[in-house]
């Protein structure tokens, strides 16, 4: 469209200036001659190729090059570097992001821990969140420990396993964004050592073929020499 519009310009302009400067008597044009006048000028106003396929190809190309810069060019205002990159993956991540902290005490905390899910990203898209020290008992009952978007597993210490009638304790927050096929494996408490097993098959997986199991294990000890004697192991398809 844009050749034709040159053409016509061009064309207009040729004919003003032949009509003021040339001889009117001698300006004579036939039907024929205006309607071939295109064909004469055409190697002049527009490029003559030989393979018109070939042509096109170079213009779908060159138009694919000048996207794919524009695409890869990163735009103003917009924050770079691997931790951005591996926040916008979310959950489609080769590990699980997991918070793990000692709290002394969850039901005094859970006021700080609902504030956090709402105003920290990180804490509440972490794929699992390990509490030591949770001081829980049966007077605690899991809906008042309840967070938005994920299921507690909780061990509590045992009185007569352990032989301490305060502390200890462990829990687990699972993200439901993550993974809701959640497997108590083993709770074990004892005098020197208490732990938490667990057996999650989240969503997604970096090597699908190999399986999607994922083991978390949280463990207290007392810092004694019977403790990590008393360790228990994961089963071999998940160690």
């Amino acid at each position: 469209m844009a050749a034709s519009v040159t053409r016509s310009l061009v064309l207009s302009l040729f004919l003003s200036f032949s009509f003021v400067f040339g001889d009117p008597e001698r300006l004579t044009y036939t039907r024929e001659k205006l309607l071939r006048i295109g064909e004469s000028t055409l190697g002049l106003f527009s490029p003559a190729h030989e393979n018109p396929q070939g042509f096109s190809e170079l213009i779908a190309s060159g138009a694919a090059a000048l996207y794919g810069a524009w695409k890869r060019r990163r735009r103003r205002w917009k924050r770079a570097g691997v931790l951005v990159k591996l926040r916008q993956r979310g959950f489609r991540t080769p590990l699980p992001s997991i918070h793990l902290a000692n709290l002394r005490s969850l039901p005094n905390k859970m006021d700080e821990l609902l504030l956090l899910t709402k105003t920290n990203k990180t804490f509440a898209r972490s794929a699992a969140l390990c509490f030591t020290e949770t001081w829980l008992s049966d007077r605690h009952p899991d809906p008042a420990l309840h967070l938005p978007g994920f299921r507690l597993l909780r061990a509590d210490r045992d009185t007569e396993l352990s032989g301490k009638s305060k502390g200890g304790g462990i829990c687990f927050y699972i993200n439901e964004e993550w993974c809701t096929d959640v497997t108590k494996l083993d709770a074990h408490c004892s005098p020197d050592l208490e732990s938490l097993s667990l057996n999650c098959k989240p969503f997604y997986s970096p090597h699908p073929r190999t399986g999607r199991e994922t083991a978390l294990q949280a463990a207290k000890d007392q810092e004694s020499s019977g403790a990590r004697q008393s360790v228990p192991l994961l089963p071999e398809s998940l160690r």
